[in-house]
């Protein structure tokens, strides 16, 4: 397997900042425009920057504890940690509402709807949703273990989560039952298509399940050495990236695979990857690793990486900026940085 070294590749990130947030990183979130960026840390701040130039606008303490997930909606920002609530902070910093979750337990995932007129918070077997004033919807009946993962529909009113035994379809009509997608384990991620067809699950077993659900019809991909947390469908849902090893794997889901057919092995790596993520657009595909790399491959053209560079240390986030061919990156001992595709 080709091995990536300090010295080795000429197409390297051009970086744009770099800032020290003198913080453990918890979670990443840009706006939908692209122009602010938001940090949850495990100091329990919220920290808002300008996406441009990485400056700081505002920070605030929020959750004592910790922030363990944030979501950047239209109108607002919202985020959890492990005071057992969930906040709908504006996005000039100041604290609207203060969400409580269910008993004593930590707020573990929270997403806005895309219109963001609804924000789900998942608290132990619970999800919470609510309007985006505060004001409370609905709370579905209890998983059969926690949440490990949630995802909001892009077009259907519908809210998806994995547990221990499957992942369910929730529609959100109080009283409505949820749709089960069965599975005998414990799934420990989530990624609903971009066409809303399939939903694919990382596995506490070292497999990646998944369902179409037109048909129900279930398949499954085996032999990760690693439990495949991450997970990345790009814009057309053609191409499903996974984790679970040093080398990626990309299932066609165009035509009638994946089932019967090898995966696009990417192969760079000298780590096991902990990141995936798609340009919001384009056929790009961001990878992160324990080695401290960070790739950005084009799949459709090539197996070989496009343009790479080097963390200080191990990456702890990465997101793709909405509109622009820039990946943002934290890592565990708390840098914050921006990095361009080189020209």
């Amino acid at each position: 397997m080709p091995g990536l070294s300090r010295t080795s590749a000429p197409r390297e990130l051009e970086l744009g900042y770099r800032v020290a947030l003198d913080d453990y990183p918890t979670a990443v979130a840009f706006s939908p425009t692209g122009d602010r960026l938001l940090v949850g840390t495990g100091g329990g701040e919220l920290a808002l920057f300008d996406a441009a130039t990485g400056k700081e606008t505002w920070r605030r303490s929020v959750h004592p504890g910790g922030v363990l997930s944030v979501s950047f909606g239209p109108r607002a920002i919202a985020s959890s940690g492990q005071d057992g609530t969930a906040r709908i902070v504006s996005p000039t910093g100041d604290v609207l509402h203060e969400l409580p979750g269910v008993g004593s337990g930590w707020v573990e995932h929270i997403a806005w709807s895309h219109d963001g007129k609804l924000l789900a918070a998942a608290s132990g077997k619970f999800v919470r949703i609510w309007h985006d004033d505060g004001s409370p919807l609905l709370e579905t009946q209890p998983h059969a273990s926690t949440v490990t993962a949630l995802q909001w529909g892009r077009k259907r009113a519908e809210l998806a989560t994995s547990c221990y035994g499957g992942a369910y379809l929730w529609s959100i009509q109080s009283g409505a039952n949820p749709r089960h997608l069965p599975f005998k384990g414990s799934l420990i991620s989530l990624a609903w298509s971009p066409d809303e067809r399939v939903i694919a699950c990382g596995s506490q077993d070292c497999s990646v399940h998944f369902w179409r659900l037109d048909t129900g019809r279930d398949s499954e991909m085996t032999g990760y050495p690693f439990k495949p947390k991450a997970l990345a469908w790009d814009a057309r849902a053609s191409m499903l990236a996974t984790g679970g090893d040093a080398t990626i794997c990309i299932w066609e889901f165009s035509g009638k695979g994946p089932e019967g057919t090898r995966p696009i092995q990417l192969a760079a790596h000298e780590g096991q990857v902990s990141a995936l993520t798609f340009h919001s657009r384009k056929a790009l595909l961001a990878s992160a690793g324990q080695d401290m790399g960070i790739i950005v491959w084009e799949p459709r053209r090539s197996t070989e990486p496009i343009a790479f560079s080097f963390l200080d240390d191990t990456p702890a986030t990465l997101a793709w900026h909405p509109e622009r061919e820039a990946v943002v990156t934290t890592d565990v001992s708390g840098n914050l940085a921006s990095w361009r595709l080189p020209r």
